[in-house]
């Protein structure tokens, strides 16, 4: 890397590392509750312990056995499942309906309103909806 590189890299670090150093000091002070919002250095301190095997290695079996006895594995995995069931939920439903769109006028002309009104919408928006509508 040039020296323009790195030194635009290291302005990039300025305002998260500020913003971590206030996050963490805010909670140093006792300001918010650490239930609610916990400091930098206990989630970092929680995501190693999510991130390790839940017992010790004891140096039986295969290293495999290790890798994934921890619980952000399977939880990785899970949520991995989720969003691929998701991701063809939508695309059965989207793509029929994008065709069938394209193909026939008249379906263009009773889907384009709803199409445009729910376009702008980002997708973490119907979060909470899903949530409520499906109890997740």
């Amino acid at each position: 890397m040039t020296k323009t590189k790195w030194r635009d890299a290291a302005a990039g670090l300025i305002v998260p590392l500020v913003l971590i150093l206030l996050w963490q000091a805010v909670c140093l002070l006792g300001w918010i509750n650490p239930l609610k919002l916990p400091s930098p250095f206990a989630v970092a301190q929680r995501w190693v312990q999510y991130l390790l095997p839940v017992d010790p290695y004891t140096g039986s079996g295969s290293w495999l056995s290790w890798a994934f006895s921890g619980e952000l594995v399977g939880d990785a995995i899970g949520s991995m499942v989720r969003v691929a069931m998701g991701f063809a939920v939508g695309a059965g439903l989207a793509l029929p309906l994008g065709l069938l769109m394209g193909a026939s006028q008249r379906v263009y002309g009773k889907m384009y309103i709803l199409v445009q009104v729910l376009r702008p919408i980002p997708p973490s928006a119907y979060t909470p909806l899903a949530m409520l509508w499906f109890g997740l």
